[in-house]
């Protein structure tokens, strides 16, 4: 499982646990089947599925065909 969090020092945790912390959501998709994001507000989902222009990388072109996303 790899993670990424808004919050720089949530995944330390994560990790701890077995996740591997990714640096950007882009490189936490890439190649997963599914994606969960528990994500603080709607803007931040808007930020991450549809625009490329947010602080938090843009993860639907990361992920591969067929990806699953659920938030």
């Amino acid at each position: 499982m790899r993670g990424h969090d808004l919050v720089p020092e949530a995944p330390a945790g994560a990790a701890r646990a077995g996740a591997v912390a990714a640096a950007v959501a882009d490189a936490a998709v890439a190649d997963a089947d599914a994606v969960v994001t528990m994500l603080p507000a709607g803007r931040h989902v808007l930020g991450l599925y549809g625009t490329a222009l947010d602080l938090y990388g843009t993860a639907l072109p990361a992920a591969r065909p067929g990806t699953l996303f659920a938030d």
